[in-house]
């Protein structure tokens, strides 16, 4: 008579690769379009925040600063690009530091430095609802939509 142990094994072996894959993040690559005002040295502060941060002065779940040299300014773009991001909604903003302060810079009318945020137009007052300008990252499949801030 045959081991019943081989049959679960086989099972068990067939489902780990399952187990990996779900785990698993795909890179998130970001495409920031840079303003006439962007210069050498600049950076460009972009964030990945969930619900529970979006519209707070809490940290983002997933920030990425990128330094901006000649070719990213003959350019008047730069890329970034984000790994290992958990499976959920999040709201993807990001702006250009002017002033070399490492905040967005807030005048009485809002942010005095160019800013942006994915999947919105700009709001008259206060921030868009999360619902309405969030996405479901990491995004998959064979055509994912580019993610692209307008910094203006």
């Amino acid at each position: 008579m045959r081991s019943p142990k081989l049959p679960i094994l086989l099972v068990f072996l067939c489902l780990i690769p399952t187990f990996l894959v779900a785990d698993r993040s795909a890179d998130t690559s970001i495409l920031v379009e840079l303003p006439r005002r962007a210069r050498v040295g600049h950076r460009v502060f972009v964030a990945i925040q969930g619900p529970e941060v979006y519209g707070t002065r809490k940290d983002p779940e997933y920030p990425l600063v990128l330094s901006l040299d000649a070719t990213h300014i003959a350019q008047g773009q730069v890329e970034g690009r984000f790994s290992a991001i958990v499976t959920g909604r999040y709201v993807v903003s990001g702006f250009l530091d002017v002033n070399g302060d490492n905040n967005l810079t807030l005048g009485v009318f809002g942010p005095t430095e160019p800013w942006d945020i994915f999947k919105s137009t700009r709001p008259q007052i206060g921030l868009p609802r999360f619902d309405r300008v969030a996405l479901t990252l990491p995004q998959t499949g064979t055509n994912p939509e580019p993610i692209i801030l307008r910094l203006r």
